[in-house]
């Protein structure tokens, strides 16, 4: 046989397998191990680039289909931007507001069961330009192709004729207007009731049910709470829960109102649906109250305790009722009772504010202004409502006070 023919082709050099040495091992190839590096590293830096790919397209979904609102841009006018109040501040400020009707209601026992400690406002500060390029640029595409990546806050605020007005716009919302008497050019006045104003309506979008006990609870405002009222009913007619909630309301706002026999037609109205509901009973012992039958109050009080014997009463709710059965007392002029009462209430409750104003009240009756002061003060610490107290026609006479204007201007500001 030719050798020529039999012969196989050479195999490049650098291609060769090495050598195996006498004792049955390889030598080490450098240019094989290098070999092996590269690819390691490429399949490494393709399953980066499409983790990269993957997270980038999460972001994007989640950014195109977010329906929280955002602030995108608060106008305001040169005389606040000097004044340290630019559009930025205005815009936190308004978000410092909403958590602060949030802690605040929790801290109400009547509204706190239904905030829960999980509840967050849902309103983020995202002012156009001011470090967000990359959600403005996301927006921009969603918005090409339908997608809305968010319900958007604009506001305008300007001084006209003596008064400042805000103008604000929400997504798939009419227009708001707010305007007040602009005093003094007391622009941190202006600013703060425009801010509460813009957080309100706000609210009203992103949590209703806030809203009304915000208006009930904390301002008692009787027009507002029964508004409220009439929401819920409207809006959730088969949740058991919130139409109890919503009788109760509306019974306190036509309180508010001084519409008595309205609310406890609307209170015997819920208790025909809902006879065991305890609140019905409170609020019903609140209108007795206001109309002088304070006797007859104290019986709806203590007909709290006995609907809801079976699975008993939270502390908060036990201290409300030690409260206002306290309070009909005050008004029936047993001094020794009622104080036993407030002073039941606020051992299991000491961050009530409602407690402090009541026992200020009482020691008012009794003619010891300086525990008064005390009291009254404390109240504002733990969070009573100067506007709402400066309407309260059982502290009218003290309205006239000094250290009682000086405290709620305090607590005002």
């Amino acid at each position: 046989m030719d050798s020529t023919t039999s012969r196989e082709d050479p195999v490049p050099s650098e291609t060769r397998e090495p050598e195996a040495k006498k004792d049955g091992s390889r030598k080490f190839s450098v240019i094989r191990f290098e070999k092996r590096v590269t690819a390691a590293f490429s399949i490494l830096a393709k399953l980066f680039t499409i983790s990269v790919i993957i997270v980038a397209t999460i972001f994007i979904f989640r950014e195109l289909t977010n329906n929280s609102y955002s602030i995108q841009q608060i106008n305001v006018p040169a005389s606040f931007e000097d004044s340290g109040l630019s559009g930025v501040v205005v815009a936190n400020l308004i978000s410092d507001k909403l958590i602060e009707i949030f802690e605040v209601l929790r801290s109400q026992e009547e509204a706190a069961q239904y905030i829960k400690s999980s509840d967050q406002v849902d309103v983020e500060v995202e002012m156009v330009g001011l470090g967000v390029p990359i959600r403005s640029f996301i927006s921009l595409i969603g918005d090409a192709l339908g997608f809305h990546r968010s319900r958007k806050i604009n506001g305008d605020i300007f001084l006209t004729n003596g008064k400042a007005i805000l103008i604000l716009r929400i997504t798939g919302q009419q227009a708001e207007s707010f305007e007040i008497e602009f005093v003094n050019n007391d622009l941190k006045t202006a600013s703060r009731v425009l801010v509460e104003e813009a957080s309100k309506t706000i609210l009203n979008y992103t949590n209703p049910i806030a809203l009304e006990l915000y208006y009930s609870n904390i301002k008692h405002d009787g027009p507002n709470t029964v508004r409220m009222a009439k929401y819920l009913m409207e809006n959730f007619p088969k949740d058991a829960e919130m139409v109890r909630h919503a009788y109760d309301s509306w019974a306190w706002g036509l309180t508010y109102e001084e519409k008595y026999e309205e609310a406890e037609q609307k209170i015997k109205e819920g208790l025909e649906k809902y006879p065991d509901d305890e609140r019905l009973y409170n609020a019903w012992g609140n209108v007795l109250s206001a109309m002088g039958k304070d006797e007859e109050a104290i019986t709806k009080y203590q007909k709290v305790f006995s609907v809801r014997k079976k699975e008993g009463l939270s502390e908060k709710r036990k201290a409300t009722m030690y409260n206002n059965i306290g309070s009909s007392y005050a008004l029936m002029g047993n001094m020794d009772s009622a104080m036993h009462y407030l002073q039941k209430a606020l051992a299991i409750d000491n961050n009530d504010w409602i407690l402090y104003y009541n026992l200020g009240g009482l020691y008012l009756l009794k003619k010891d202004t300086a525990t008064f002061y005390e009291y009254f003060e404390k109240s504002l610490q733990k969070g009573a409502d100067p506007v709402m107290i400066k309407k309260d026609k059982d502290l009218k006479d003290m309205m006239g006070d000094r250290r009682v204007a000086d405290l709620l201007k305090k607590y005002s500001e």
